[in-house]
């Protein structure tokens, strides 16, 4: 079984029944023999539980607690505040999550419930599901996902909202073309594969021929021009590579999609996780209980103000990145705009907090946000020159032309030498500075 398609079996999966009976399963196939399944309404904090006697050492019994919430670590600390508000004595708390949580969190919530709560915690992850299930001599993935490859070319003729929909944010869907594969970086010769499989991955319908994707292409980019000849080169050499499929009509392959979706989910992942830390460090700060709602808008206002500051510094970041350097004093937080965005719609103790916490972000990130950081800056330089959003075509209008640009002699020499072939990108890159 490919293991990207059981990473998008659960990452889509909404039935918690039914993860419940798959979570039960996979913990009986891993040892836990006498596992009874408690889950219900009023299961005070258990979905399920194992007790084993042991002789000289007594019983030691587990709790088990699964979830397709997107916060774990706040669904782990919800778990042992309510065992221990219910009473419940148990040794050891067994989280089962369809989500990606890093072992570095894991530690950290691990030493956590040992110091505050004296009791043992271990959390199954995506990470750590993957394997059983994708397994073929158990049987599982037929029996809890028999439709699969199905559901998931159903879910790849659908518009993928749950990225796209949040405009700014357009831009991360670049990361799995130019960034997440193997090898792949933006300023390499096969550029315009990648542009062409951008397009396609993103596309509601097949295109129907080549005329049609140069068409495309030339709206996109507006620096340069293709010609038919060479997106047809580039098609070919993707059909050799199974990424192209044959056919009349140009789109990806079924198992090109399934990679891109695979990795959109991921980005998603990583993006979601930061945005959750930042809510958690917000609550124990303050103190005081965050409504739901009111969450939900710090995180849409989280996510602009990261947003914001590529807007406003992604040129600056992305030299930073690519010299190796720190982005920490590429970042003006108390920016009227990045302000504004902020504190939109919550509290003004709420929204000063979320703008502390933004800045901590970028003058000292952990080594995994900074990784996450540097993806989504990279992503942004690349949805920049795709022209993918008025809104960041209308930043590199606005943004550029507040900067003076000093052409050295060497660019202006072979900027006027018509028997050199960079006068004609030359020129091109004077004319957009231009605009």
């Amino acid at each position: 079984m490919s293991l990207d398609l059981v990473e998008i079996a659960l990452d889509k999966y909404t039935d918690f029944n039914m993860f419940e009976r798959l979570a039960n399963e996979i913990m009986y196939s891993i040892g836990y023999s006498s596992i009874i399944p408690l889950g219900g309404v009023a299961d005070e904090g258990q979905d399920a539980i194992d007790v084993k006697h042991y002789t000289g050492a007594g019983t030691v019994k587990t709790v088990f607690q699964y979830s397709l919430q997107e916060g774990v670590a706040s669904k782990t600390i919800d778990t042992l505040k309510k065992l221990k508000f219910n009473g419940i004595e148990y040794q050891k708390l067994i989280i089962v999550t369809n989500r990606v949580f890093n072992t570095q969190k894991q530690l950290k919530l691990r030493v956590q419930a040992n110091k505050e709560y004296g009791k043992d915690l271990e959390i199954f992850d995506r990470e750590r599901l993957i394997p059983t299930l994708a397994d073929k001599t158990n049987g599982m993935m037929s029996r809890y996902f028999p439709d699969i490859k199905n559901q998931v070319e159903v879910l790849l003729s659908e518009v993928r909202s749950d990225i796209s929909e949040i405009k700014e944010m357009n831009f991360m869907k670049l990361c799995s073309v130019f960034y997440y594969e193997k090898g792949s970086e933006i300023l390499r010769k096969d550029f315009l594969d990648r542009i062409i499989i951008e397009i396609l991955s993103s596309a509601r319908k097949p295109i129907s021929n080549i005329l049609e994707l140069v068409s495309i292409i030339n709206t996109r980019i507006t620096a340069r021009t293709v010609d038919d000849m060479q997106v047809s080169n580039s098609i070919v050499k993707l059909k050799k590579e199974k990424v192209v499929s044959e056919g009349d009509v140009i789109q990806l392959t079924s198992s090109k999609k399934i990679q891109l979706m695979n990795t959109e989910s991921r980005i998603k992942e990583n993006v979601t996780a930061l945005i959750s830390d930042i809510i958690e460090n917000i609550k124990n700060t303050s103190g005081k209980k965050i409504s739901k709602e009111e969450e939900g808008i710090v995180r849409a206002n989280c996510l602009k103000v990261i947003v914001s500051c590529f807007r406003l510094y992604g040129y600056n970041i992305a030299k930073q990145l690519s010299d190796g350097s720190s982005i920490r004093q590429m970042v003006d937080i108390n920016d009227e705009e990045i302000c504004a965005c902020a504190k939109r719609n919550i509290s003004s103790d709420i929204g000063d907090l979320l703008i502390a916490e933004i800045s901590i972000l970028f003058f000292n990130p952990t080594e995994e946000q900074y990784l996450v950081l540097s993806d989504m800056c990279r992503s942004y330089i690349a949805s920049v020159i795709l022209s993918i959003d008025p809104v960041l075509s209308e930043f590199q209008k606005t943004k550029i032309a507040q900067k003076v640009f000093i052409l050295d002699t060497d660019f202006i020499l072979d900027s006027i030498n018509d028997y050199l072939p960079q006068k004609r990108r030359n020129i091109g890159i004077i004319e957009n500075l231009r605009i």
